[in-house]
């Protein structure tokens, strides 16, 4: 399956008509959809829609927006991480090591639930780099792993009672850690195992 390439963008899914349309005709009309959209990578890709965005939170932009612009019923793939492998020279031994998409968050939250955002946060692998008071409201700034924030939005509005959002845009690959287990589904990461 061949997916856009976008390096800032490393959340892949793929999209297709649930019965009744014409696979390749939709394909391409759903890729046009995101033509100028800097959210949101779409090719089309042997009757499937192929995307790529950098959260979850954009797939939900992208299931509304297709759902609204093209009416139907589709089947979206389980969303998949791109992660990357590297060589990396420790104490004179050349190791392999996997590296994982790392996003920067920010979370825009009133004063009370400050506590329970960066605990949140923290529970997620994440790192509090900022946190700054503006007419109110705190903005607090983190890197997380990608794969840390799947149920993120959700968690967030029920833990601060609607009462926070969140951004996120790609930051930078790093080093995942070797006490996790190894990425899900993915070919590279079990040749690393090899």
């Amino acid at each position: 399956m061949d997916m856009p390439t976008d390096n800032t963008k490393p959340l892949h899914v793929t999209v297709r008509p649930k019965v009744g349309v014409d696979a390749g005709s939709f394909a391409s009309r759903a890729a046009r959809l995101f033509h100028d959209d800097s959210r949101i990578a779409a090719e089309p890709s042997g009757g499937e829609l192929a995307l790529s965005c950098t959260w979850y939170f954009d797939l939900e932009y992208a299931h509304a927006r297709l759902c609204e612009a093209l009416p139907g019923e589709y089947l979206w793939s389980e969303p998949r991480i791109e992660y990357r492998s590297d060589r990396v020279n420790i104490n004179g031994t050349w190791c392999h090591v996997v590296l994982e998409p790392i996003l920067r968050v920010e979370v825009h939250t009133r004063p009370e639930h400050v506590g329970t955002v960066i605990g949140d946060l923290s529970s997620r692998r994440g790192w509090v780099k900022s946190q700054q008071e503006k007419a109110g409201m705190i903005t607090i700034g983190a890197e997380v792993p990608l794969s840390e924030l799947s149920d993120y939005i959700p968690k967030l509005t029920e833990s601060t009672e609607g009462k926070a959002s969140a951004t996120a845009t790609f930051l930078k690959y790093d080093v995942r850690p070797s006490y996790l287990d190894p990425p899900p589904d993915e070919p590279m990461a079990a040749a690393l195992r090899a």
